[in-house]
């Protein structure tokens, strides 16, 4: 079976890529980067519920990965998105919050600062300030005019990251509302794949292999409880043994090791 995951621009999920392939080789994992530009873009969260027109396959061994119907069709199984996103027919995880960017000219007057505060950049901007354009070149698009002095651009660090360029550059906004980024699955998964969504959710936030859900627990709360209950009877029953011999040395009279016979 194919594991398949969709993501927006600006996310990298190759980390979670790798620690799947070590922690499950039989199972092919196929990335479907979307083209989505615009915030708030993934609301309708389309890839969940049709097949995608083109993918990208990506597997722990891809050369040697066969072909198969699975891997060729169907909608994606997980969507790493921006929120918001529907919130009807599908679970949202939020993984992290993305730090907010104003992107201007290499020469503008903000890149003399750290950070620049969002009133203060309103003041200055006005309605200079764009957004990226909901077409698949719309955020390169929107950069393009900051380079040629048109305005700016508020954006969240990683896409400024993605669509960088030596005329621009970027400084953190305070006030600025951040993004989150979430995963987001249907709640109407058959059951095989809902099972491994839910191994892939493990990975994303930080589950162990012990702590899999497949791996399974080889040590039960039950035999974790009896074994603290041995130590225990273990350590009153020194205890006691302790307390039996300081008695028993009372009872030998001083300056001799053994008590007098009878006469």
């Amino acid at each position: 079976m194919v594991l398949r995951v969709a993501f927006v621009p600006g996310v990298t999920p190759s980390k979670w890529v790798r620690i799947w392939g070590e922690r499950f080789p039989g199972e092919r994992l196929e990335l479907l980067p979307l083209d989505t530009v615009a915030l708030g873009s993934t609301d309708d969260l389309a890839v969940l519920f049709e097949a995608p027109g083109a993918r990208a396959a990506v597997s722990p061994d891809d050369d040697a990965a066969p072909a198969d119907d699975d891997a060729a069709s169907g909608p994606a199984d997980v969507v790493i998105a921006r929120l918001p996103v529907r919130t009807e027919g599908v679970h949202a995880i939020p993984l992290y919050e993305e730090l907010p960017v104003v992107v201007v000219p290499a020469d503008h007057e903000v890149t003399a600062v750290d950070e620049i505060a969002l009133d203060e950049l309103e003041a200055m901007l006005g309605e200079r300030m764009h957004a990226p354009a909901a077409t698949p070149t719309g955020g390169p698009d929107a950069i393009a005019l900051v380079a040629a002095g048109v305005g700016a651009v508020l954006l969240p660090k990683s896409l400024a990251r993605l669509w960088a360029r030596k005329d621009v550059d970027s400084r953190p906004v305070t006030g600025a509302p951040s993004t989150t980024v979430a995963l987001v699955w249907r709640t109407d998964l058959p059951a095989e794949r809902a099972a491994l969504v839910e191994e892939f959710v493990g990975v994303v936030r930080g589950r162990t292999a012990n702590t899999s859900r497949a791996a399974g627990s080889t040590e039960p709360p039950v035999k974790q409880k009896a074994t603290a209950k041995a130590k225990a009877r273990a350590a009153e029953a020194r205890a006691a043994e302790a307390k039996a011999k300081a008695s028993r040395k009372k009872t030998v009279a001083p300056g001799r090791t053994r008590p007098r016979r009878a006469r």
